[in-house]
C-alpha cells in the first residue's frame, strides 16, 4: 500500500433512505461499489474511483464515512 491520506467523518441521525441516496450518488458519480453488507438496520459498503476509496458504516443511529486517497 502506498502513502496517502485518510479522513473520517461521523454523522448522527442517519436514516436508511439517506444511506441509500448517498450510495446512489456515489454510483452516479462514477464510483464502483465493491461490496455491501446489511445486518439488521446496519449497512456497510465500500466504493472506489481511481485512487479514492470511500467506506460507509452506519445504522439508524449514526454513520461514519472514511475517505482515503492513495498516492
Amino acid at each position: 500500500m502506498g502513502e496517502g491520506k485518510n479522513w473520517v467523518l461521523i454523522f448522527e441521525n442517519v436514516s436508511p433512505s439517506e444511506t441509500a441516496k448517498y450510495k446512489e450518488t456515489l454510483e452516479s458519480n462514477g464510483y464502483k461499489i465493491n461490496f455491501t453488507t446489511r445486518a439488521g438496520t446496519a449497512t456497510h459498503f465500500a466504493a472506489e474511483k481511481g485512487n479514492i476509496t470511500v467506506t460507509f458504516m452506519g445504522d439508524e443511529g449514526g454513520a461514519s464515512i472514511s475517505v482515503g486517497v492513495d498516492g
